[in-house]
């Protein structure tokens, strides 16, 4: 079974979406997309081949790579070390941006984007950024989860739960 799983995040558009592919063991595609953190809607292409419903996928990808989509993991399973790390820089430049009061400015809406690419997270149907990183106290803590794993040197994010954005 492959699973290929894709994130679109343009907080200046209001978008959060995701696409999956995924060629199952009769060799059928099961695309799945919507708004990250909703139900998905679902369409099931009969290809009766893994080979062609690989092929298929492999278009379907480059199709929405096209369109900005980023190839990330569904629902936070696991993450590269590098990935972490980026993570945290980024929240560290969004604390320094919300200490200074520049939440407006476009540095902050593509720190966020970047964030959110490598942390797939529901926003809700309306970004609203201010209260994602509503202030420095929330950033630590987000901080303090991403770093835990880095201590214990687990890089699966499975395991963060709500309190992650509490």
């Amino acid at each position: 079974m492959e699973e290929i799983y894709l994130i679109y995040v343009d907080t200046q558009s209001n978008s959060n979406k995701f696409w999956s592919g995924i060629v199952n063991n009769s060799g059928d595609l099961v695309v799945q997309w919507g708004r990250v953190g909703y139900k998905a809607q679902s369409k099931v292409h009969i290809l009766n081949s893994q080979t062609h419903a690989k092929v298929k996928l492999a278009l379907l990808v480059a199709e929405k790579a096209k369109k900005g989509y980023v190839q990330t993991q569904r629902e936070i399973k696991t993450l590269e070390l590098e990935e972490i790390k980026q993570a945290l820089k980024l929240l560290s430049k969004i604390e320094q941006l919300v200490t200074t009061g520049n939440t407006e400015s476009s540095e902050f809406a593509n720190s966020a984007n970047e964030f959110l690419k490598i942390v797939p997270s529901p926003t809700g149907m309306k970004f609203n950024l201010s209260s994602l990183f509503q202030n420095t106290l929330r950033i630590s803590h987000q901080q303090q989860k991403l770093e835990m794993y880095l201590k214990n040197k687990t890089y699966s994010l499975k395991s963060l739960t709500e309190d992650f954005w509490d």
